[in-house]
């Protein structure tokens, strides 16, 4: 018969998810007594006294709660797991509540013989990609939802938004059905995980930040999963950029820029000083006007209200840059007017 491990650690999946640990005394395998500490994505920290028994293959588990975060309500559980051929327990979970799911454990005994079972990860694999600026709509969001669970077993993905500053999290059903009330935002994130090959988790987080970067990160253990799946992502996501805040964002002052500063160095006009003067004085505008440009128009725009903005709303960020345009060339004209010599010198 196999000997069970004493600690475990690992996650849940389903109407719940979050990182578990497991104490037990495998002293006597027919009356296990033990712990479980959840740490639940959305209701915080529970603590159940289990008992149950393992025959060398298959762990059962009963527990009561004995400790749950303030106002959440927690029912009797049943766990049904299957020792693996590398050391870990899989199995379904279940409470009396009606919720239920998956979960995966890996052993966490020092010098436990059953984690040098089974092959193990060369490499887990990472890729991040940056996104340009985007906006979406309720149904845009419901679609790219859709498209982030499409290589997973299961299509529950958690969402994050920020409501007047708090950061909240919920599971992307109920997300949806409240997106109604939701309005505009300008912070989301999609996360979606769930056990890969070797034991390690897959995983897909999008994050669009209107004062940060809108980025794609995808992680597992097969390099050509995460690179397809974030380049497809990054494709997806192409249809909602808007290209000239993407541009102003990622690049600045871009080479054009460069060579009309070079242009504006040589010019006649001015003597050598006017002309330091003249660049000094466009570099500095040019550079504040980035500056307003990422203040005032978001990297992330998100409308999750069925009824979308009018033309106005949709057209003022495109006026507020080619405002802020109009703006500088109209400054540096009266700059190069005041330097000549052409403009009378209000001091």
């Amino acid at each position: 018969m196999s000997t069970l491990s004493r600690l475990w650690a690992g996650n849940i999946y389903g109407t719940n998810t979050g990182n578990v640990f497991v104490e037990l005394d495998p002293s006597n395998q027919d009356n296990l007594k033990g712990l479980i500490r959840l740490q639940d994505h959305l209701f915080g920290l529970a603590l159940f006294d289990v008992d149950g028994k393992f025959d060398g293959k298959i762990l059962l588990l009963c527990g009561t709660a004995k400790q749950t975060a303030e106002g959440v309500a927690a029912g009797d559980i049943e766990v049904n797991g299957t020792l693996t051929e590398n050391g870990q327990v899989r199995g379904r979970w279940s409470s009396t509540l009606g919720t239920g799911g998956t979960f995966i454990l890996h052993p966490h005994d020092q010098d436990n013989s059953a984690t040098k079972q089974g092959p193990s990860p060369e490499q887990l694999h990472t890729a991040v990609r940056q996104i340009g600026a985007v906006r979406l709509y309720a149904e845009d969001v419901r679609h790219l939802i859709q498209f982030i669970a499409s290589d997973f077993g299961h299509n529950t993905v958690t969402v994050s938004f920020r409501e007047r500053r708090i950061e909240t999290n919920m599971y992307a059903a109920d997300f949806l059905n409240e997106s109604e009330r939701l309005g505009e935002h300008r912070y989301l994130r999609l996360y979606i995980q769930e056990p890969d090959l070797y034991g390690v988790n897959k995983m897909v987080v999008i994050e669009l930040n209107a004062e940060g970067e809108n980025e794609v990160r995808v992680q597992g253990a097969q390099e050509s999963w995460v690179t397809g799946k974030a380049e497809s992502l990054v494709a997806h996501m192409r249809s909602f950029e808007k290209p000239l805040a993407t541009s102003v964002r990622k690049f600045g002052l871009n080479v054009n820029g460069l060579m009309l500063l070079f242009v504006v160095a040589l010019i006649p006009d001015l003597d050598f000083w006017g002309r330091i003067a003249f660049l000094a004085a466009v570099v500095l505008i040019a550079a504040v006007v980035v500056q307003m440009h990422k203040r005032l128009i978001p990297n992330t725009v998100i409308y999750l209200s069925p009824r979308k903005p009018g033309i106005v709303g949709r057209a003022l960020p495109t006026f507020l840059s080619w405002g802020l345009a109009f703006t500088s060339a109209l400054v540096a004209a009266v700059i190069y007017g005041l330097i000549n010599g052409e403009i009378p010198k209000p001091w």
